[in-house]
This record gives structure tokens, C-alpha cells and sequence, in this order.
């Protein structure tokens, strides 16, 4: 008995977690396979992509101690490697859409992918020349920082892209494999180019850095999509004409049937056979009026799929009566309504009444979806500033921290030295990678995500506040722990806040975040401050976003309570 209950199941087909006993129902649900070879690769990509401003941090860090900077007074833009990082972030956050358009269209992953890691290099190898040139022209940092961001957002886009396509069931698991991977990037990052740096220069690392990332073009080989979205195109194979002629009397009366009358012109079939459809005035069920005015109903015809029976007449007409091969190369409607023997069976003749609804709506043209006016309908929603504020936090924590904080270290820290400064750097990353998959197993839970918001984001305004208040290196050292921990929970708690459908395509809330929070990013670009007030400003954004997300808690609950 146990055997048989053992083969049973094993021809059972799991459909979305539901039993059913008929294996020939659907295919099974996309979830392993070469997928595995994809999550591989992804690894790759997830190590070295969203780590590549601490390393730009690494750069400026090294830079400064190069082109002998002064460390007592620092200001954020007196050196040109910071335009790189901050332009990588802002473009890869306002291309976002773009590239996810373009990876969901695309054919061709490989190419993709390929495409995107030539311009991350591209624009990681610009930085050579600029460093070379001995000029304080900024024109190659600017460059170098737009083209690396479009090309690590291609790149990260389309490796999220087919983890979607390939896994199903197990996807929650590999994003908490991506999000590890991420933050071991962070770790190797700063520890390997320090140390490379101090036994050579820094034009050399830029080389063997963007060397390193090149390897994703061979990798890359090995992208390409599920056999479940591959269609081929087929040519349609339809047969027109009249009944063969050993046809009985039946098949002849069915053909005769299915053949519309063309003697009558379409005016007579209109006038005599078009019922009349009764329309009220909806406004007036909205406004009172005061005036004496005509509420006799308006009387008006219509007739569904006239659109459908015009396109099939004046195909017949085009015809012979004679068996023909058609091959129509694109999918025509598998149903259009037509007038078989002047009778049309979805006119109707009905009065739209105030009372009864109406299941048959006449064939009025649909207004058109202005794309500003959903906009600004969002723009409205006060749930909306909660994720974008969010948002402009953590990008702007990305650059301001991972950034600054290396050369700021160095400056604090009197008794380090210069090769201990990108090791301590890397070490910080060591506690989010072990409370990362406790943040995935607790994202999930959206009655708790405003209250751990709010606790993640005063985390972060306190250790930004430590970082110019406390002239102990512990105080300091803590502090910056705590922003790593805050920086993290609140990117990986904020992934489903940025308005995905579940098939990865963006929606216009998706746009508008990136798009907003680009803007403000540049923006920075006017602001003339020192690391003192950038980290300053930083706290404050950490402390209102955690404000808000709190008000918001607490007015739910009072609105729940009432």
C-alpha cells in the first residue's frame, strides 16, 4: 500500500502548491533547472556591481593622500573623483525604467548583459586619462560616472530579470542569496583595492579593476531565457470558399447560412435591422438642477462589434469563391460578429434605466489615458511621499557613507594608518551579513515594517550624529556600525515598497520614484558643504523618514481603534 501511495504522488503535478491528479493539465512551474547556472552568475554580478561606490571611495581616499589635499578643512567636492560616484548613483537610479523596458523587451539577454558590463568598464576606464592628465577637468569624471551607471543598471536589471523568469517558488530564497552577496562585495571591495593600491599605484588598480569586472562579458554567455517564453512565429493556414460540391444538403444549408447577404446595401441593414438604444445623461444623477429642462431620454443606435463585422465583410469581399491558401502572418480575432442572414446577434434594444444595471454597455469610444493626469493622481496619495522619501534616504546614505566615510575615517583617526583604514571599512559589513537573512524572513511581515522602519531609520540618525559629535574612535567606530546595520534593513525592507508589479515590470509609481529620486541626488551637485555637514544633513533625513513612518503607525492604529 505504501508503494502504491508513494507512485501516486509521484504522478501528481503540483500547480502553484495545489494537488491535482492529471499530469496533462500545464507544465510544471519554472523553478531549478539552468536556472541554477543563472543564480551563479548572478553571484558574480551581485559581488562586484552595487559595490563599486565604496570602492569609489577607496579611490578618493588614496586620491587625496596623491594629490596632497588639505585634511583639516575637507570639502565635498574639492576633489573630482567624488562627481564619479555621485553621477554612478544618480544615473543608474533615474535609467532604472529605461533599462527595464529594454531588458523586458529584449530577445537577447546575452547582449544585454554584454552591453551593460562593456559600459561599466568603459566608464570605470575613463577615470585612467583623468587621473593622468594631471588637469582639474572634470569633464572624464562626469562622463565616467553616467556611462558606469547606465551600464551596472543594465547589467543588475537583467540578471533580476531572468531570476524571475527562472524561479517561482524558490525566488524569496535567492534574493536573500543576492542581497548576502551584495554585502560580501562590500566586505571584499575595500579590503582588495587598498591592499592592491598600496603595493601599486592607483591607475593600475583602476585597470585591473575594470579587468575584473570585464570577466562578466564572458559570463554572460551564459544568459539566455526560459524555453517557456522562446514562441516561434507560425503562419496561420486559413481556408476560405463555398462547400465542396459532395456535400450534402445539410453541410450546403450551413455554408449558405454562414455566408452574409451582400445585396442589401449596408443603409438598408443599418435602418431596418439597428435596434435603438435608449442613453441617459449620467450628469444628471450627479448635479441638482433648478432649471426646466428636457428629461425626455435621448434615443441613439448602436450596435457591438461593428468594428469586428466591417473588417470580416469587406474581407469576404476581396475574395473568390474558390478554395485558397491564406497565410496571414500575424493572429487575427478567433471570433467576429457578422451579419449572417441580416441578422445580428448582439444587437439588443434596451432602455439604460437609473435602476437595473446594464450588462451590454453601447460602443461608445473609450476615453484616452492621459499618462500625466495618473501622475498627478499619484503625486496626490500621501502614501506615495512615505516610499519616496525612503528612497531619496537610502541613495543619498549610499553615497554620503560609503563615499565620504573612508577619507573621513582616515581624518579622525589619528592613530591609523593608511592601509588599516579600507580593512576597517570592509569589517563594518560583517554584522549586516549576519542579520541579512533575519531582514528577509521579517520583510514579510507588513503590519511591523513601519515600526522597523522607524527603528532602523533613528539607528541611522544616531550614528550619523556620533560621527560629528564624538571625538572617541570607539564612539565613532559604533556609529558607523550602526549606519551599516541601518543601511541595510532598510534596503532590503524597502524592495517591495518600490512598486514592481509581479512580473518585474515597472509601473508608473516605479517611474516616478526613480525618477524623483535621481533629481534630488543631483541636486547635491549646488549644495557647497563640508563632511561635518553632509553627515549633519544625513541624520536629519534619518530622523524624518523614521517620523513619518512612525506617524503613520500610530494613525493607523487610532483609525483601527475607532
Amino acid at each position: 500500500m505504501a508503494e502504491n501511495s508513494s507512485r501516486e504522488n509521484q504522478n501528481h503535478l503540483h500547480i502553484d502548491n495545489i494537488l491535482t491528479s492529471q499530469p496533462e493539465l500545464g507544465p510544471n512551474i519554472p523553478d531549478g533547472g539552468y536556472g541554477w547556472v543563472i543564480v551563479i552568475v548572478s553571484i558574480f554580478f551581485h559581488v562586484l556591481v552595487p559595490s563599486i561606490p565604496v570602492g569609489f571611495g577607496i579611490f578618493l581616499l588614496f586620491s587625496r593622500v596623491a594629490n596632497g589635499n588639505s585634511f583639516e578643512k575637507i570639502n565635498v567636492w574639492d576633489n573630482n573623483m567624488v562627481y564619479v560616484s555621485l553621477l554612478f548613483i544618480a544615473t543608474s537610479t533615474i535609467v532604472s525604467p529605461l533599462t527595464r523596458l529594454l531588458c523586458l523587451n529584449s530577445s537577447w539577454p546575452r547582449l544585454v548583459a554584454t552591453a551593460g558590463t562593456s559600459l561599466t568598464c568603459g566608464g570605470i576606464l575613463l577615470i585612467w586619462p583623468a587621473i593622468n592628465s594631471n588637469t582639474n577637468n572634470s569633464s572624464f569624471y562626469v562622463i565616467a560616472g553616467i556611462l558606469a551607471g547606465a551600464g551596472a543598471s543594465i547589467v543588475l536589471t537583467q540578471v533580476d530579470i531572468l531570476l524571475q523568469q527562472y524561479f517561482k517558488l524558490k525566488l524569496a530564497l535567492l534574493r536573500m542569496i543576492m542581497h548576502m552577496s551584495e554585502i560580501i562585495g562590500f566586505i571584499i571591495t575595500p579590503i582588495a583595492l587598498g591592499h592592491t593600491i598600496i603595493q601599486s599605484s592607483i591607475p593600475h588598480i583602476i585597470t585591473w579593476y575594470q579587468a575584473i569586472l570585464l570577466q562578466g562579458i564572458i559570463l554572460s554567455i551564459a544568459f539566455k531565457k526560459p524555453k517557456y517564453l522562446k514562441t516561434s512565429k507560425q503562419r496561420y493556414r486559413l481556408m476560405r470558399g463555398l462547400s465542396d460540391e459532395e456535400e450534402d444538403v445539410f453541410a450546403t444549408n450551413t455554408t449558405e447560412l454562414q455566408n452574409p447577404r451582400v445585396s442589401q446595401s449596408e443603409n438598408e441593414i443599418s435602418n431596418s435591422h439597428t435596434p435603438d438604444t435608449t442613453v441617459v445623461n449620467t450628469n444628471s444623477r450627479n448635479w441638482e438642477t433648478f432649471e426646466e429642462t428636457s428629461t425626455q431620454p435621448k434615443t441613439v443606435r448602436t450596435e457591438l462589434h461593428k468594428t469586428f463585422a466591417l473588417e470580416f465583410n469587406n474581407d469576404l469581399d476581396n475574395t473568390t469563391n474558390s478554395f485558397e491558401d491564406n497565410y496571414i502572418p500575424l493572429p487575427q480575432p478567433l471570433f467576429s460578429e457578422s451579419h449572417i442572414n441580416n441578422n445580428t446577434s448582439y444587437s439588443y434594444e434596451e432602455r439604460v434605466g437609473n435602476d437595473d444595471p446594464v450588462v451590454f454597455m453601447p460602443n461608445v469610444q473609450p476615453a484616452k489615458n492621459n499618462t500625466w493626469q495618473k501622475a498627478l493622481s499619484i503625486l496626490k496619495e500621501p502614501t506615495f511621499y512615505k516610499s519616496l522619501v525612503l528612497s531619496i534616504m537610502t541613495k543619498f546614505c549610499l553615497f554620503v557613507f560609503w563615499t565620504l566615510f573612508p577619507t573621513y575615517l582616515y581624518i579622525k583617526i589619528d592613530r591609523f594608518k593608511i592601509h588599516n583604514t579600507p580593512f576597517i571599512v570592509g569589517y563594518l559589513s560583517i554584522i549586516s551579513l549576519i542579520f541579512s537573512p533575519l531582514l528577509d524572513w521579517i520583510k514579510t511581515d507588513n503590519k511591523l515594517r513601519p515600526l522597523l522602519f522607524w527603528i532602523f531609520c533613528w539607528m541611522g540618525a544616531i550614528g550619523f550624529l556620533l560621527f560629528n559629535e564624538a571625538g572617541d574612535e570607539t564612539a565613532l567606530l559604533f556609529g558607523a556600525v550602526t549606519i551599516t546595520v541601518s543601511f541595510n534593513a532598510c534596503h532590503v525592507l524597502g524592495e517591495p515598497l518600490i512598486n514592481l508589479n509581479k512580473y518585474g515590470e515597472q509601473t508608473l509609481q516605479y517611474v516616478l520614484l526613480c525618477g524623483i529620486t535621481g533629481i534630488c541626488l543631483l541636486f547635491l551637485l549646488a549644495i557647497d558643504m563640508e563632511y561635518k555637514g553632509c553627515f549633519g544633513m544625513m541624520a536629519v533625513l534619518h530622523f524624518l523618514t523614521g517620523s513619518i513612518w512612525l506617524a503613520n503607525y500610530v494613525y493607523k492604529r487610532m483609525k483601527m481603534l475607532h
